[in-house]
């Protein structure tokens, strides 16, 4: 039982050290309105540690992974995502901003797929939200992604630089899975990866 007194940092201790069931459940019951976050609740806080939890406890490798932790830390990042995307909310820390954690959502979706295979409807284990997440903010194609790279850094700007960097990122964070015949059968997807080799900056 959640004292309803304790204050926002006390909370997300307090969570950090129950099950990760217990923690779903509280997520639910904010989001759907039974239960109010505590003002100033650190949700950078619980998105970072329980991805960690996911695969590491007690300073060790979790063997096999939590994937009840993994779908906290899932849950959590994609509520961070949103706020950012649909509010401009950032919690807590200027630091984070949805393609960070964009890209933890996506290392944490690959590594238990890896492990534990593809499961329609589990936020962690549905390979068509891996799909998703890859495309979401996505503006350029292949062929302009390709075209971008070979026009080189003194004609590119930071930020069209900034971009091609995080696709670059995103798609080898896929590797894993094509390299086990595991990537998702997605045509879009498939293309980026066929040209992974060549999106390198000249």
């Amino acid at each position: 039982m959640i004292e309803p007194n304790v204050d926002a940092d006390q909370l997300c201790n307090w969570l950090l050290e129950q099950d990760s069931g217990l923690v779903l459940h509280w997520l639910y019951e904010v989001w759907e309105g039974a239960h109010q976050a505590p003002e100033g609740f650190n949700w950078l806080g619980l998105a970072e540690i329980s991805a960690g939890l996911a695969t590491h406890k007690d300073g060790t490798l979790s063997s096999p992974p939590d994937l009840g932790w993994a779908r906290v830390a899932v849950l959590v990042n994609t509520f961070l995502i949103h706020e950012a995307k649909a509010h401009g909310r950032v919690y807590s820390s200027a630091r984070v901003v949805p393609p960070e954690a964009r890209e933890r959502v996506m290392r944490i979706r690959v590594r238990f797929l890896l492990r534990l295979g593809s499961v329609p409807g589990d936020p962690v284990l549905d390979s068509t939200l891996l799909v998703q997440s890859f495309f979401e903010g996505l503006t350029l194609s292949p062929e302009e992604a390709l075209s971008q790279c070979a026009a080189g850094r003194k004609v590119l700007s930071q930020e069209q630089i900034w971009k091609l960097n995080r696709i670059q990122r995103n798609v080898e964070f896929l590797r894993p899975l094509a390299e086990q015949h595991l990537l998702p059968a997605n045509q879009e997807l498939l293309a980026w990866y066929s040209i992974r080799e060549r999106l390198n900056i000249s």
